[in-house]
């Protein structure tokens, strides 16, 4: 119990601190904003909750929207158990979708969010504590959110766990070695996601602690089985179709981004893909991105087909031959991986290229940009170092090349052992994990 109170200490006065001088500077628009979505709390009405019997048996705590679909395999095994969750979330982006999901399990879901400029030890005024409103015994972290507050709840009897740790461009030696030892010994439980992160945690903790395996996958996996279902129930029929009785010849660009369309929008790069009648199928990061939707129409000109939103999707037509088809939908990208045999993946010219996880397991061979360092997906599909899942492209000479040996060479691209070592982290694993889990803290 001792380890926790460094960060008690800290929480009681520097973070105590800090919410004093945001609130005098509340005038600042970000501030003024964040206030006000934390504010949210007072106004959430949760009483079929407050006055169930029983507390919730786990609480997770995530910050994006990404975060979340990592650990929703775990917390439907809570779900189908009829036990009761805590979700606690940063971000706003994540907001509807925790909202939503709250819903759809009434009585079971219990959410809240992290009051990071209005925490104070004693829940008073408009002052929040999650030491108060966070009653669960075992706490799932995900990968960042390691507040100082959120980690004293050891000192209140809580157990913590952490999905999706890594140690990914972190130097494990010397000083850091020992504050890295310190740090993760709070921790009952570290489950990680590639070979490469259990070596280096292996050095810090000891190894009964660690598991090697990721609750995605088994996420994927269900999105990907059970998309011809969705498609049909949002109309989208035509869609599915035309991805089933298609010839091949098209590639996806998932999650894309401005910086990407350089490759594209080389000369040399259009004419192969004219000549080798290769179709492109754009999602952008973002939705309702006019400049971006405006680049892409410039570079393709009669080439470019915009489809914005999904009453236009439900009456579009794809013909086979070169054209890009510029989705203005959100949603389905997932879903949609499953039929395309090559993914470019967005990012890559950015902070970090973006989920190359879900195309992989869907089937994809992939090519992204260079910004892969801080990706442990990129890490995961890489497994196999003699059939990697992945290719990095910098210039569109590159990607012109990369493309024609998938697309004129496709015999030489092999299946890869490591995607089919993945599958193997399905349901039942998770089920399994599950339940090793409840034994080991003895729920």
């Amino acid at each position: 119990m001792l380890m926790f109170v460094p960060y008690f200490i800290f929480s009681l006065i520097f973070r105590s601190f800090l919410t004093f001088l945001f609130l005098v500077f509340n005038f600042v628009p970000f501030i003024r904003s964040r206030l006000v979505f934390e504010r949210k709390n007072f106004f959430d009405v949760q009483e079929k909750y407050l006055e169930g019997e029983g507390q919730a048996c786990a609480c997770f705590l995530v910050s994006s929207e990404g975060e979340l679909e990592q650990v929703l395999p775990l917390i439907e095994e809570y779900l189908n158990d009829k036990k009761k969750v805590e979700i606690v979330f940063t971000s706003e982006s994540v907001e509807k979708k925790v909202l939503r999901f709250a819903l759809d399990h009434p009585n079971l879901i219990f959410y809240k969010r992290l009051p990071l400029i209005s925490f104070f030890p004693v829940p008073v005024l408009y002052f929040q504590s999650p030491w108060v409103f966070i009653k669960a015994k075992v706490i799932f972290f995900c990968r960042y959110d390691f507040y100082p507050e959120l980690l004293t709840l050891g000192l209140f009897s809580k157990k913590l766990v952490l999905i999706s740790g890594t140690l990914k461009n972190k130097k494990s030696t010397g000083a850091k070695a020992i504050f890295y030892r310190y740090f993760f010994s709070l921790f009952e439980k570290i489950y990680v996601t590639s070979d490469a992160d259990f070596k280096k945690f292996k050095l810090l903790v000891d190894e009964k602690k660690l598991v090697l395996f990721d609750f995605r996958v088994s996420r994927i996996l269900n999105r990907k089985e059970y998309a011809r279902v969705k498609f049909q129930n949002i109309g989208i029929e035509n869609f599915l179709l035309s991805m089933q009785a298609d010839n091949g010849r098209k590639m996806i660009i998932g999650s894309g981004w401005e910086s990407d369309l350089h490759l594209f929008a080389n000369e040399e790069t259009r004419k192969f893909l004219k000549k080798e009648q290769i179709a492109l199928y754009f999602f952008p990061h973002k939705i309702k991105d006019e400049n971006l939707i405006n680049r892409v129409r410039t570079i393709f000109q009669s080439d470019f087909a915009l489809i914005s939103g999904l009453e236009e999707l439900k009456h579009a037509k794809f013909e086979s031959g070169f054209k890009i088809y510029y989705f203005d939908v959100a949603g389905i990208l997932v879903e949609a991986y499953q039929y395309f045999s090559v993914a470019y993946i967005g990012g890559g010219f950015e902070r970090s290229i973006h989920s190359v996880l879900e195309p992989y397991i869907s089937g994809a061979n992939i090519i992204t940009g260079p910004k892969i360092y801080r990706s442990t997906e990129w890490d995961l599909i890489n497994g196999d170092l003699i059939d990697p899942g992945g290719q990095v492209v910098v210039t569109s000479a590159e990607l012109t090349r990369e493309l024609s040996r998938r697309f004129l060479e496709p015999s030489n691209i092999k299946p890869s052992k490591n995607r089919l070592e993945l599958l193997k982290w399905n349901g039942d694993q998770v089920k399994t994990h599950y339940l090793a889990l409840q034994s080991f803290f003895k729920f």
